[in-house]
């Protein structure tokens, strides 16, 4: 699936897109979410969804009157508005009481981080019960034949060598990336960071 954001919405910012049976469902589905709420002052509930429509590093937006919100990545409770404008289109699915599962998809548009319209894109069915029965059946006899495949020496060997590679790699990555005061010196001298003075927050990390 690659790498993605989590966005939470409050429940009162799908009213009206949909019917309140569906909002609770879906509440009740996102509380599993690996994402755990961190304001404990707040008391309204939250739904939590996916998106590839931002940075996808797995950072953690909301949407809090209206306003679009990126969490620090050092401090999850300190909340910075983002002032990105276009579409995020973000997904979540459930189960129902029989087991089904459902799939829902929405689509917010911002400017300048403001929200200026609400759209219900699509929902529909991943599968049911049986068919994930079947899938579950199915799988397990094909993992039989890949695992004979990973447990050949030379399989192996290559793979170690992948885990060796990828991790200098992403640290030869991490080596290129351009020190905040350097990219603060660059943004005084071309005179962006007066004209943008929020430019340097989404760097924040």
């Amino acid at each position: 699936m690659g790498m993605f954001d989590d966005i939470k919405i409050p429940v009162s910012t799908l009213n009206g897109l949909l019917d309140k049976k569906t909002i609770t469902a879906i509440a009740g589905a996102t509380k599993s979410s690996s994402i755990v709420p961190t304001e404990s002052y707040m008391k309204m509930p939250w739904l939590y969804f996916q998106t590839k429509s931002l940075e996808n590093a797995q950072l953690l937006y909301k949407v809090y009157r209206k306003q679009l919100y990126r969490s620090s990545i050092l401090n999850k409770e300190k909340w910075i508005k983002d002032t990105y404008t276009g579409e995020i289109l973000f997904y979540t699915g459930l189960q129902d009481k029989n087991e089904t599962e459902h799939w829902y998809e929405f689509k917010f548009t911002f400017d300048a981080g403001k929200l200026i319209l609400r759209e219900f894109v699509d929902t529909y069915i991943i599968a049911t019960k049986k068919q994930r029965e079947e899938s579950k059946i199915m799988f397990g006899i094909e993992q039989e034949y890949f695992q004979e495949h990973r447990n050949k020496l030379r399989v192996k060997f290559w793979h170690k060598l992948h885990k060796l590679l990828t991790k200098a790699c992403n640290y030869a990555i991490n080596k290129t990336i351009i020190p905040i005061k350097l990219r603060k010196q660059a943004y005084k001298a071309s005179g962006r960071l007066q004209k943008e003075p929020d430019v340097l927050k989404k760097f924040d990390n």
